[in-house]
């Protein structure tokens, strides 16, 4: 007498049993970009770009712009891999950055400790994409 097969049958559980694991997992929710969780490095407005290479930016960004030596200043590296969100939340990319914006910067790594700082962007969200003449 002949035994039937169970593996047409495991196989199923275990397509089943994958497909149930994978809807639990995902939310529904789309993959939208999102605002860090933990506080932003600094706040301040764009005050200069310069290209410093093809696929990268050196963006000043100053607290106090009207201050030479008050508030706090950073000078980031942003590149394709840096997270820039535009006000709506979308994500935009380094291109979207302008002078006179307010932004809001996170950095990724070690950061320069000197004035201003210096290091690498993780992620930079622009607040207000109102562009002020003479950085005030």
């Amino acid at each position: 007498m002949r035994r039937p097969k169970r593996r047409p049958r495991a196989a199923a559980w275990f397509v089943g049993l994958l497909t149930l694991f994978t809807l639990a997992c995902s939310s529904g929710q789309t993959s939208e970009p999102a605002v860090p969780r933990g506080a932003p490095y600094m706040a301040g407005r764009v005050t200069s770009i310069l290209q410093t290479s093809t696929s990268s930016l050196s963006v000043r960004i100053e607290a106090n712009p009207l201050s030479t030596t008050l508030g706090l200043k950073a000078v980031v590296r942003v590149d394709g891999i840096t997270l820039v969100l535009l006000p709506d939340g979308k994500a935009g990319d380094r291109r979207s950055l302008a002078s006179g914006q307010w932004v809001r910067l996170w950095f990724d790594g070690p950061i320069a400790e000197s004035y201003p700082v210096q290091g690498t962007a993780a992620t930079i969200v622009i607040d207000s994409i109102a562009i002020t003449p003479n950085g005030g």
